[in-house]
C-alpha cells in the first residue's frame, strides 16, 4: 500500500518538508481589517464643526414700575415748568420780579388793558416804598405777556366789550406763591440792587463819552 502512494518514509526527507511548510505558512501576511475611510471620518467632523448652537436672546431690561414711567413720561405743568427754568436761569428778570411782587404784596389778580396804569402806579409804589429800582413798573406789561404765553394767568374779568381787564394766576402759581423757595426771593434782590448801581452810575457820569 505504501508503494502505490509514494510515500516517504525517509525522516530527513520528512523533516526537510516540514521545515519547508513551516516557513511557507510563517511567510504568509494576515489580511488586514477594513479601516474606516479617512476622507468620511473629516467629513463628519467638519459637519459637527459647522454645526453652531443658536444664538441666545439677550434678556430684557428690567421692567420699570409703572410709577418711574410714568413720572419720566408726565409733562410738566405750568408752574412747574416755571420753577424749573428760574432754577435753570432761563427767566427774564421781570418775570422774575412779578412773581416776587406779587408773593410780597398777595396780589394773585393783576389789572391788565385799561387797568394796566393802575396796577404799574401800584408797582411804582411798591418800589418806592422799599427803595427798589423801577425796572418792573417800567417792563410790566412785558413779564404779564410772558407769563400769559406760559399760561401762568386767565382772564377773570372782562368789560362790556368783552376786552380784558384783569387776570389772575393759574391755581398752581397760586399756590406755590404761597410758600416761595429763598432762592427766587433772593434773586429778585440781586436783580434791584444791580439796576439801582446800574442807575447810580450813570447819575453820576451822564457824559460817559
Amino acid at each position: 500500500m505504501k508503494y502505490r502512494c509514494n510515500l516517504q518514509t525517509n525522516p530527513v526527507m520528512i523533516n526537510r518538508a516540514c521545515d519547508k511548510l513551516v516557513a511557507a505558512v510563517s511567510a504568509i501576511k494576515p489580511a488586514a481589517p477594513p479601516q474606516t475611510p479617512r476622507l468620511q471620518l473629516a467629513v463628519s467632523n467638519s459637519n459637527q464643526n459647522s454645526i453652531k448652537p443658536p444664538p441666545q436672546k439677550p434678556s430684557p431690561p428690567p421692567a420699570q414700575s409703572s410709577t418711574v414711567q410714568g413720572s419720566a413720561n408726565r409733562r410738566l405743568t405750568p408752574d412747574e415748568k416755571f420753577f424749573s427754568d428760574f432754577e435753570e436761569g432761563k427767566l427774564k428778570d421781570e418775570e422774575v420780579l412779578l412773581i416776587h411782587y406779587a408773593s410780597e404784596t398777595g396780589r394773585f389778580s393783576l389789572g391788565v388793558g385799561w387797568r394796566t396804569d393802575e396796577e404799574r402806579k401800584r408797582i411804582a409804589e411798591w418800589e418806592e416804598l422799599n427803595q427798589y429800582s423801577d425796572t418792573l413798573s417800567k417792563k410790566y406789561e412785558s413779564a404779564l405777556s410772558r407769563l400769559e404765553v406760559r399760561n401762568l394767568t386767565s382772564v377773570s374779568e372782562r368789560t362790556s366789550h368783552g376786552n380784558p381787564r384783569q387776570v389772575d394766576f393759574v391755581d398752581g402759581l397760586k399756590e406755590r406763591m404761597l410758600d416761595l423757595p429763598d432762592s427766587l426771593h433772593e434773586r429778585a434782590l440781586e436783580i434791584i440792587q444791580r439796576d439801582l448801581e446800574t442807575k447810580d452810575k450813570a447819575d453820576e457820569n451822564p457824559f460817559p463819552f
